[in-house]
Formats: structure tokens, sequence, C-alpha cells
């Protein structure tokens, strides 16, 4: 960056200072040109003042002989036929007839006529201005000066010399541009980019180094306690089936609790692979590696079969569940809704009072039957409900309000946070209102 910027000061720099030279070459030649034309217009006009107030033109031809070596201007008068009475440079005798020339035959028929004449093989440029006199003769004078290229030309090596020294004096400010212009840049902290940030044109990106800054410390401590969570949770039946494996191999368990303490490392085991499970589909949530496209999906067909599973831990629990509202459809993964459903409605029953209910509730958030709109799920208890203070982290991994609870019925503390990847998959929305005491509902929109 600094040696890209560097660079192109030095371009931009060189390229105004020939292209200033260039522009100010011309318009100083364009210039001075106005200023030979005025300087022969006015040298015309006061020779031809003085000639006609002579009488004969021997006397005008001794005032023309006296300017000749006292002035740069060549002069010529020309008679009313074209034929050249005088000139100063050349001999008359070998004249062509002049008639036909721009500013005489205008100056014969208007008074007075300039014209510029410009000879690429001499490279000069000429300047003309002829007056008809008294006597219907014509004086012309002009003068000649160098084409603008040629002169451009002429002065390269003195242009060549200024440019090597402003080149230097580029380089130098340049180079000291481009520090003061880099230096704040790579003395920005990235660990708090928007603290003394030095340029304003720079605030949104480092606003989203900030973001991303965060971001990742929030990914970061997330992971921490994440791998600090699975490995306790994976700890607790290991630790457990260990123990009781330990107890029957040392043949320090009576015969007839073998069976009990088979029943516990079982349940134990059980437990381990649910949670092995959870963590490995929240994983593949995380990762977005689900590698099944969507279909239409209808919500009430999965929800029956939801409650079909059920069964058996809504008779343990002793808590009624029923399903209400038609066939709705949406596009989703008909594998992930069913975990979606079964997790929302596994918790529903799991934090419930005994002798509670559970309702499922399945329609459009627009209020219409057409498949076009958004499927809503609405799934409602009448359990033990959940806090205020909780309602921001109750979607998190291994976040549980009541732990001992959650020990009891079993649970990994991962199925709320499953619901919420399945959704997030689903580009859709989901929402929670509980009250103490009361119940809890929770409402998904896909």
């Amino acid at each position: 960056m600094k040696r890209r910027i560097f660079k192109n000061m030095c371009f931009l720099a060189g390229g105004i200072c020939f292209l200033a030279y260039t522009i100010l070459f011309f318009v100083f030649n364009y210039v001075f040109g106005v200023q030979n034309e005025k300087y022969v217009q006015n040298e015309a006009y006061y020779l031809a003042s003085a000639l006609n107030e002579m009488d004969s033109s021997e006397s005008r031809i001794r005032c023309l002989e006296d300017m000749k070596e006292n002035s740069p201007t060549r002069v010529t008068w020309i008679n009313g036929d074209g034929q050249v009475l005088f000139d100063n440079v050349s001999d008359t005798s070998g004249m062509d007839n002049h008639l036909e020339r721009p500013e005489i035959e205008q100056a014969f028929k208007e008074g007075a006529s300039s014209s510029v004449r410009h000879s690429s093989t001499l490279e000069e440029s000429t300047y003309y201005y002829a007056m008809l006199l008294e006597d219907d003769t014509v004086i012309r004078l002009s003068v000649s000066t160098k084409s603008v290229y040629a002169m451009y030309f002429s002065t390269l090596p003195v242009l060549l010399i200024i440019f090597v020294v402003f080149l230097g004096i580029i380089l130098l400010l340049a180079r000291r541009i481009t520090n003061a212009i880099v230096s704040p840049i790579n003395n920005i902290d990235l660990v708090k980019p928007e603290d003394g940030c030095p340029y304003e044109e720079l605030r949104p990106l480092l606003g989203r180094i900030h973001r991303q800054n965060e971001e990742r410390q929030k990914v970061e401590k997330m992971r921490r306690e994440f791998s600090a969570n699975v490995s306790h949770e994976l700890k607790t039946p290991l630790t457990s089936i260990s123990g009781y494996a330990e107890l029957m191999k040392d043949g320090m368990v009576r015969p007839e609790d073998v069976p009990t303490f088979a029943e516990k490392i079982y349940k134990e085991a059980a437990r381990l692979i649910g949670l092995v499970n959870d963590i490995i589909k929240i994983s593949r949530l995380d990762e977005r590696k689900i590698g099944i496209e969507k279909e239409p999906v209808d919500l009430r067909e999965i929800a029956d079969e939801v409650h079909q599973r059920l069964e058996t831990i809504l008779q343990k629990y002793k808590v009624s569940m029923e399903v209400l509202g038609g066939h709705v459809m949406t596009q989703g993964v008909p594998q992930m809704m069913e975990e979606l459903f079964y997790n929302l409605c596994e918790n529903a029953i799991k934090y419930n009072r005994s002798g509670g209910h559970v309702y499922v509730r399945l329609d459009y958030a627009d209020g219409g039957d057409d498949e076009a709109g958004k499927a809503r799920i609405v799934v409602e208890d009448t359990g033990i409900g959940i806090p205020n203070e909780h309602f921001e982290r109750i979607f998190e991994r291994f976040y549980r309000v009541d732990k001992s609870h959650s020990r009891q019925s079993g649970g990994t503390g991962l199925g709320l946070a499953i619901v919420k990847h399945v959704v997030e998959y689903h580009d859709g929305d989901i929402s929670l209102e509980s009250a103490v005491g009361k119940g809890t509902r929770i409402t998904v929109t896909l």
C-alpha cells in the first residue's frame, strides 16, 4: 500500500507538472501571438499616418529607408496594380505581384486587413497587417517568429532540467506525505480499532473490524463454555458407568443387585448416547452441513407422529397433549422439523405439572390458509414457567433454568439450542412468552 501510494503520487505530481508546463506554454504562445499582431497593427497605423502626410513618393521612400535599420519589422509598399514599390528586406525587382495576397486584397476592399501564415519548412509564423493609404496604395507590415512547435522543442532541454529538479522535490514530498498518510493506519490498535480513528473515511471499516473482534470473542467464549460443558456432561455419566462397572468387576455387588446396577449402567449409557447425538446434531447445524434439500412438509403429520412417540413420556409425567390446527404446509427438512417438534414438546412435558396440559397449535401467521404464507407453530404448556431473567439465555447450549430438575428428567441442555438452530436453518423466527407458575408459550414462524 505504501509503495503504491508513493508511486501514484509521483506519477500524479509529475504528470501535473508536465501538463501544466504544456498548457502554460501554449497559453503564453497565444498571448505572445496576440501581442505581435497588436504590435504590427499599431506600427502600421503610425506608419500610415506618417506616409499620408507626405506629398511625394520620394519622400515616402526616404522615410521607409530610414526605418530599414531601426525596425525589426518588414515593411512593404504596394501600388494599386499589386506591384511592390518598396521592401526593406528584399529587392523589389525580383518580387511577385502582391495583388492576390489575402491581406493586400482585403485592404484594397475594406481599408485594412490582417493575416497569419505558417511555414512548416522554415518553422515560422508570420503576422501581416496591411492598410490602404490616401493615394490608393497599400503599406504592409509583418513580423516573423518561430512556430509554436519549434519554440516548444527548442525549450525541451530547459524543460528537462526543470523536470529533474521538480522530480527530486516531488520524490521527497511524496515520501513524506506517504509516511504521514500510512503511519497513522499502521499504528491503529486492532483490539480497539475505533479508538483514535485517524481518518473519518476509515471509521466504517474499523467499525466492522470492531464488530468482528467482538463476534470472534463471543464465539471463542461460547467455544470455551461449550468445551467445558461437554467435558462436564460427558464426565458425569462416564463416571457413573465406570463406578458401577468397577463395583461389579470387583465382586462387591450381590447377585440379586446386579440387575439394578446393570439398569443404572444402561440408563447412564443411554443418556451418554443421547448427549453425543445431540452434540453431533448441533455441530452439523452450526456448520450447516445437513446435506438435505428442503421439500414441502406437512407440519400436522409430523406433529401427530411426534405425539405418538411421546406417549410413554406423557404417561410417565401424567401430562396430556393435544395437537390443534389443520394441514399446514411449509418448505423444510422433514427430519429437522421432527427434531424441532420433539424437543419443544418434550421440554413442555418434562417441565410441566402432574395433570398438566401441552397444546400444539398449527396455522399460518397471516391468518389465511394459503400455502405461500408463513407457517406458525405454537407450543404452549401449563407448567412451572421461566423467570424473566433467563429469557435471553434459554436457547443457549447446556443452559438450564433448574439444574436439579434437568438432572432428574435426564435432559442434556441442548434441546432448545437445537430448536433455535433448526429455526435459523429455515430462515424462521422464534419467540418466548412465559410466566412463573402459569406456563410457557414458544412460537416458531417459518
